[in-house]
């Protein structure tokens, strides 16, 4: 029998052999809706292509509009640290 892929991309075993985790939903489900995470993983090469080349479906324009925090669950003392990747592209990628 089947088990789900896992949605918790921060567990132990994901982390330690993420080769093997990402191999099993490349093979299973290539593009994943992660229900935990309200994201999709895209784990072909040629997917990732024709979504790179069609910006007007797919922007960076997400991260100015993401109200959410990062996660996993990231201590305040290194948060600030965290958060200039998504205040870069905040600012960089304005319309």
């Amino acid at each position: 029998m089947a088990t789900a892929i896992q949605d918790n991309l921060f567990t132990a075993e994901v982390v330690q052999e993420p080769y093997e985790y990402f191999d099993r939903v490349r093979e299973e489900d290539p593009v994943h809706g992660n229900e935990l995470y309200e994201l999709s993983l895209i784990t072909r090469y040629d997917d990732l292509v024709w979504l790179t080349r069609h910006p007007e479906l797919f922007s960076s324009a997400f991260w100015r509009r993401d109200p959410r925090g990062p996660y996993p669950f990231i201590d305040e003392g290194v948060l600030w640290l965290v958060s200039l990747p998504t205040h870069y592209l905040r600012t960089r990628f304005r319309n």
